[in-house]
């Protein structure tokens, strides 16, 4: 098990072209926006696709977190090629009194050390914050060690593993840091900010870890159209021979890897990405969709050994099963795995699109408008959203959405605006 390395470039979205940016759409006539949109806002790349390499970039700047251990589901750890693998970190910054926790979830597949997450971790730990990052449930240690079943993806049925790992953690952390609580939210983005607000729609039925407030950075907004742009992305690669994939990958890595080594804290530290890298579109939506193809695989292969679905055979060769796991679109482990098995096990009748109605943040939107624990922060320009989706959830919200007109899927969380509007959104916990 040990050869199924975590993509680091998930939701490493880039494409190379110019376009108008939508800011100057926006403020062109600010009188025909409403409240929640900024409009006066400022962003360097002016397509979503590429604004959303940035975060890829991000990291911390100072001490890193500390590594705590959490153990996993009894006996996972003796299934034939999964030996030893019986824990799953998380990473936290604890301050040294009293003070709130915050829960970082990041993307999907993303680990307890996602750039993106640990920047934010760091960022709120600088505001007074103590922060715990619970790995994405579709990384495939989290469905290995932590899922009940290993069938991961489904936001209501992750949430329960999720504050299950939350509790955990927590307690770990005041037994290894010493960490003091005095109030409690939870911070996603992406997949992570879907998985935030179900945990929180459990917490009001249920208290469990005195969550107060639930942070929703650049979520899906249907999991239907996510998944269907995920899919598309990952069929983008066909016309590219393997070579020519293997060089772009080594092409961004390279380049990747001379941007990490500049110093964040320098303000140009994001600018001029755009004139270093010269990909085609269709190198650029490979590079999408390979990447978050491969994270379904991951997750795939390790489920399958938990509960048995008949997506791969487990007892061939690791490569072969690794492979037929690579081959499985988003839309068919939803059809042939997180469909029929929630559908059976929660004893639910219901059609395969009225399944994932079931999943999509719009089926909480009652509860948004009536519970101001929930904040959103979004990008109009968001390619995993449809923007007449957005603004429905933004109109129940009121004064608790802010949207930006540009910066793509998380594209611009790194921004010191939306790094403080991230805070002023859970400032008052402090």
């Amino acid at each position: 098990m040990n050869k199924i390395v975590p993509f680091l470039m998930v939701q490493f979205s880039l494409l190379c072209f110019t376009s108008l940016s939508m800011a100057d759409v926006v403020t062109a006539n600010p009188a025909a926006n409403p409240s929640y949109l900024k409009t006066q806002y400022s962003f360097p790349y002016a397509n979503p696709y590429f604004s959303s390499l940035t975060v890829k970039l991000l990291k911390a700047s100072g001490e890193a977190p500390t590594a705590l251990n959490l153990a996993g589901v009894w006996k996972r750890d003796q299934m034939p090629g999964f030996e030893k693998i019986a824990q799953m970190n998380v990473a936290a910054y604890a301050q040294k009194s009293k003070a709130p926790l915050v829960y970082v979830i990041p993307g999907l597949g993303a680990t307890a050390y996602d750039s993106g997450g640990e920047f934010l971790a760091e960022q709120l730990f600088h505001r007074g914050f103590s922060v715990i990052i619970i790995p994405s449930p579709l990384f495939w240690r989290f469905a290995l060690t932590q899922s009940t079943t290993g069938i991961v993806g489904y936001p209501p049925a992750d949430a329960a593993d999720l504050r299950h790992v939350m509790l955990q953690a927590r307690i770990v952390a005041e037994r290894v840091l010493h960490l003091k609580v005095s109030r409690s939210a939870v911070v996603g983005y992406s997949l992570g900010a879907i998985n935030a607000a179900f945990i929180m729609t459990l917490e009001r039925k249920s208290p469990l870890l005195g969550l107060e407030r639930a942070v929703m950075i650049d979520p899906p907004l249907r999991m239907s159209v996510a998944i269907d742009e995920l899919d598309r992305l990952s069929h983008s690669g066909d016309k590219l021979s393997v070579q020519d994939k293997k060089m772009t990958w080594a092409y961004v890595y390279a380049e990747g890897g001379a941007y990490l080594s500049r110093d964040i804290k320098n303000p140009n530290y994001f600018l001029g990405l755009d004139k270093k890298l010269n990909l085609s579109e269709t190198q650029v939506q490979y590079l999408i969709g390979s990447s978050f193809q491969q994270s379904l695989a991951d997750t795939i292969y390790v489920g399958q050994h938990i509960t048995d679905l008949g997506l791969i055979d487990v007892k061939a060769d690791y490569q072969s099963a690794k492979f037929a796991a690579s081959q499985v679109s988003y839309n068919e482990y939803v059809t042939k795995a997180l469909w029929p098995f929630w559908s059976k096990k929660l004893n639910m009748n219901l059609s395969r699109d009225e399944f994932l109605t079931k999943g999509d943040l719009l089926s909480l939107k009652d509860t948004f408008a009536k519970d101001e624990a929930f904040r959103l922060l979004h990008n109009m320009d968001d390619y995993l959203v449809r923007p007449d989706d957005l603004r429905e959830v933004a109109k129940v919200m009121g004064n608790r959405v802010i949207i930006y007109p540009t910066g793509g899927h998380v594209g611009n969380m790194w921004k010191a605006q939306n790094q403080q509007d991230i805070y002023s959104m859970i400032k008052d916990l402090l």
